[in-house]
């Protein structure tokens, strides 16, 4: 987007450039942090998908095993926990993260 274009709201509530349609997104991670984006109409964000999904999603991509759902699972049993952030083309993800969360000494 360049700098001071102006942003309109269409009917359905998206927000439109003049040369192109935005769909803006907003991720809430168990930690607190927001992660605002902005994604092409023929995406969708799959917010946590299931380990059987993600797990050959990776796979076929073929990603590390620190990527797996069941290495968050084991990363879970030492106080981390995992969120699964997917991308997706109709019923196919096409991008993906397994971000994997703990909270530091003292609450911070």
């Amino acid at each position: 987007m360049r700098f001071g274009m102006q942003i309109k709201e269409t009917a359905d509530g998206r927000r439109k450039t003049e040369d192109q349609e935005l769909s803006s997104i907003v991720l809430r991670l168990p930690s607190g942090l927001c992660y605002n984006t902005r994604v092409n109409e023929n995406l969708r964000l799959v917010d946590n998908p299931d380990a059987r999904t993600w797990d050959e999603f990776v796979r076929t991509r073929g990603g590390h095993v620190l990527q797996s759902s069941a290495w968050s699972e084991l990363k879970s049993r030492f106080g981390w926990s995992a969120q699964r952030v997917a991308l997706a083309r109709g019923d196919a993800l096409v991008a993906g993260a397994q971000i994997l969360l703990r909270q530091l000494p003292l609450g911070l």
